[in-house]
């Protein structure tokens, strides 16, 4: 199952037009500049370092760990010019976490202190190994655009390459740029790959990385996420030429915003709603207003906007056909004084219609295994609880949305926030959010079987409810909702983040966002790939075919600006190609 999914998430692609060697240069410094911290403590055979993704940290990144030398001053001014800093070793980031990273010293002579100063890509012994063996203005470009580093003399450094690209014993240099075939790589100490141009003559014309490799003996996943925008894999299978797959008559980039919007939207869904054989993507602000758009590979058309007025905030869209006619409907979560006030919406004459409203029931779908999508609704709570008991089957009668069966949830999972799956034994579990922002696997029972280490969501999506803690419910407290778990065809979980924030608090900066694909071994989540960073807050995302190519695209709906005294903010829909 595993090897199964992994092929079919190496079709993702990163295609990127033709760049100007400026704006090579400009990449390759984003992708090696300095960043400076200190080591917080040593951990078992690794250390904790002060530096996390929001200051553009990854995995596989190298850090000089650096002892403060005698001052350079100026011999007329007396200026402080630097310090002749020693480099005590190095280490590298094995994993990223919210405020902090997990990182490894490359010797195993290597000690360090609590407190040691550390710097990226600075003092980092560096070599170009060129098998073009004409591509010495290359290396010039590169020298002078990464002048933090240790390079290593051009013909120094073909004499002491080996006939093929290959970690070869002895090397003592942690940073390899190796260029073949129009391909610039850039390699580790472990000779796991960092990152991946595809380069003509002096001129980028891709920057890629849509794999990461597996360094047996050290026990380290590195994930290259190398350019902005890339998908970062585990690597067990053989990736594709130059790690791209490259989809034919298409001139736009594998990740790209496709539309830009004014607003703080929500919620985010995609189907063929009209039956025309085209999907449409339906696109919800928390002021009300709707709007379905058609994507193609040559551009977008709106097609219909209502603005809704039947509550006081809008929170969640999904789709789901519950008469079985074909045509998806749309179930609006909202909320009015501060109650559950849901809507039902459809798409027909190339109009957006409510069929229903005020539907006491907050409303989300999910994928159930082996019998496909279902719609689920959790009424209000009372006093003690923000949700009422019990999850519930929804079901069309006559057009009006009722209450079915109980849906037999563990009783810890509220409606938000979670998703079924199934096992490799046939069982259904379910993995939810946790109130800790760590994501659980449950039985029907309710028993936890696995949680993760790392944290996960984050959400400013909220409504107001009466507080009673002081008895009388006389003010009120933000309830904030989790966001969407989903389920794509190869039984991967996909697991949004907002830069590992808590789902306990709303904050005003969340973000960046990332989506991580998971999968369930029978013990625990193991992660199968993730998306670098987008900058902004991840309000929803979707698995589906977004611009009617016949292939599904991950979907994510960012919100880039917030809302403000003078402006209604900003809002974009960013798209991971698949083939």
């Amino acid at each position: 199952m595993i090897k199964r999914t992994v092929l079919f998430l190496l079709g993702l692609v990163l295609l990127l037009p033709g760049l100007s060697c400026a704006d090579f240069t400009t990449q390759v410094r984003e992708d090696f500049k300095t960043v400076s911290g200190v080591v917080v403590m040593p951990t078992g055979e690794e250390y904790l370092i002060d530096l996390d993704a929001s200051q553009g940290v990854m995995a596989g990144d190298l850090f000089s760990v650096v002892v403060p030398g005698a001052p350079v001053l100026h011999p007329v001014t007396g200026e402080q010019l630097g310090t002749l800093d020693q480099v005590k070793g190095y280490l590298q980031v094995t994993e990223v976490r919210s405020g902090y990273s997990h990182a490894r010293a490359l010797s195993k002579e290597s000690s360090f202190a609590k407190g040691d100063h550390i710097q990226r890509y600075s003092n980092v012994k560096a070599a170009f190994w060129d098998y073009s063996d004409a591509e010495q203005g290359l290396f010039t470009t590169l020298r002078v655009a990464l002048p933090t580093l240790a390079w290593q003399n051009y013909a120094e450094a073909q004499v002491q390459r080996p006939e093929v690209p290959k970690l070869t014993a002895g090397l003592e240099t942690p940073l390899l740029f190796i260029y073949q075939n129009g391909v610039l790589e850039v390699r580790g100490a472990a000779f796991q790959l960092l990152h991946r141009y595809v380069v003509t003559g002096q001129e980028q014309t891709a920057s890629v990385a849509t794999t990461a490799l597996t360094d047996q003996a050290a026990g380290l996943v590195v994930p290259t996420a190398i350019v902005a925008n890339a998908i970062v894999t585990p690597q067990n299978e053989t990736t594709p030429q130059n790690g791209i797959v490259k989809a034919e008559n298409k001139n736009w980039r594998g990740v790209r915003t496709v539309e830009e919007f004014i607003g703080a939207f929500v919620g985010l869904e995609v189907a063929d709603f009209d039956g025309d054989g085209q999907n449409e993507t339906a696109i919800l602000d928390r002021s009300g207003e709707l709007t379905l758009y058609r994507h193609t590979l040559t551009g977008q058309e709106r097609l219909a906007t209502v603005t809704l007025r039947q509550a006081d905030k809008f929170l969640t869209i999904d789709r789901a056909d519950l008469n079985g006619d074909g045509l998806p409907e749309l179930y609006l979560s909202a909320v009015k004084n501060m109650k559950p006030a849901s809507l039902v919406l459809n798409y027909a004459a190339g109009e957006l219609s409510v069929s229903q409203q005020d539907i006491a029931y907050f409303l989300r779908a999910v994928d159930l295994p082996g019998e496909g999508r279902v719609l689920l609704g959790q009424p209000g709570g009372d006093r003690l609880d923000d949700f009422g008991h019990g999850i519930y089957r929804m079901q069309l009668k006559e057009n009006i949305l009722t209450v079915g069966a109980a849906y037999p949830a563990p009783w810890k999972i509220k409606l938000f926030g979670f998703t079924p799956f199934a096992a490799p034994d046939g069982k259904i579990l379910h993995a939810d959010l946790a109130t800790n922002s760590r994501v659980r696997v449950l039985k029907d029972d309710a028993e936890e079987i696995w949680q993760s280490s790392q944290v996960y969501g984050g959400s400013r999506n909220t409504f107001e409810r009466p507080d009673f803690s002081g008895g009388a419910g006389d003010s009120v407290h933000d309830v904030i909702l989790k966001p969407r778990l989903e389920t794509d065809s190869s039984e991967v979980i996909l697991v949004p983040s907002n830069a590992g924030r808590g789902l306990i608090a709303q904050m005003a900066d969340l973000g960046p966002g990332t989506v991580y694909a998971m999968q369930w071994d029978g013990s625990a989540m193991n992660e199968v790939w993730h998306t670098r960073p987008q900058n902004g807050y991840l309000a929803d995302f979707r698995f589906a075919d977004i611009d009617n190519d016949g292939q599904k695209e991950l979907a994510l709906l960012m919100v880039v600006s917030n809302e403000g005294l003078f402006n209604k903010g900003r809002s974009s829909l960013v798209v991971y190609e698949l083939q």
